[in-house]
């Protein structure tokens, strides 16, 4: 449905000269959980599908500590070692950015603490890697102009946040907003999304959400 469709977030602005008759679309995936290499990874090699992966870098090869006594289903769930990330770094069709260094919620930080969880995860990506990292995926979607200004001072050019809007070919850098995939989001909320359905698309999905928790549902 979308293998011929997705190109990496990174050349968004070459987007205009593939041709797409529909939008493209970018896969991202959030936090590094270890799973992805066994549930997701070969499927995206096997159809040469890109993906980028944005890292929690205090948590590396072990649990994430954000959700310790949550209850989350993911709480025990190991996050990729630095081993794993520096090989995946070297995909093609992988690219790796920040996810902030302990996966706060960025507005609660002030000046020196936002800068520190932003610089250290920046270099410290960079230095397993090998590569510049320009990308900062926000933390719970936590921003606003402060984390915004700070992060851009910080050499994050391009900031994805869990805002439900369009990104615009060659007009991609700054805040750049995504639309969350759960597994178990039905097809055709899938295909809308894909598809560009953007301006009514959360009224459809609130109407999903109610007929969920219908009797019998």
């Amino acid at each position: 449905m979308i293998s011929g469709r997705v190109i990496q977030l990174e050349n968004l602005a070459d987007g205009p000269s593939r041709g797409f008759a529909k939008p493209s679309v970018v896969i991202t995936f959030d936090d590094a959980f270890e799973n992805l290499l066994v549930n997701a990874l070969p499927t995206l090699e096997q159809l040469r599908i890109p993906a980028s992966v944005y890292v929690v870098t205090d948590c590396m090869g072990s649990a994430p500590g954000w959700l310790h006594g949550s209850g989350h289903p993911d709480e025990n769930e190991n996050l990729m070692s630095e081993e794993q990330l520096r090989v995946l770094a070297a995909n093609p069709m992988v690219s790796i950015g920040s996810h902030s260094h302990t996966h706060p919620r960025l507005v609660s930080l002030g000046g020196n603490d936002l800068q520190n969880e932003l610089t250290r995860s920046k270099s410290m990506l960079e230095k397993l890697t090998g590569q510049d990292v320009e990308v900062l995926a926000y933390p719970h979607g936590s921003y606003n102009g402060t984390v915004s200004e700070v992060a851009q001072g910080c050499g994050f050019s391009q900031r994805l946040t869990l805002d439900e809007r369009m990104v615009h070919m060659g007009c991609a850098d700054g805040d750049v907003g995504r639309f969350s995939m759960e597994p178990d989001a039905w097809m055709i909320e899938f295909k809308l999304t894909a598809d560009g359905a953007y301006s009514w698309l959360y009224y459809f999905r609130r109407m999903i959400r109610s007929c969920e928790k219908l009797p019998g549902k």
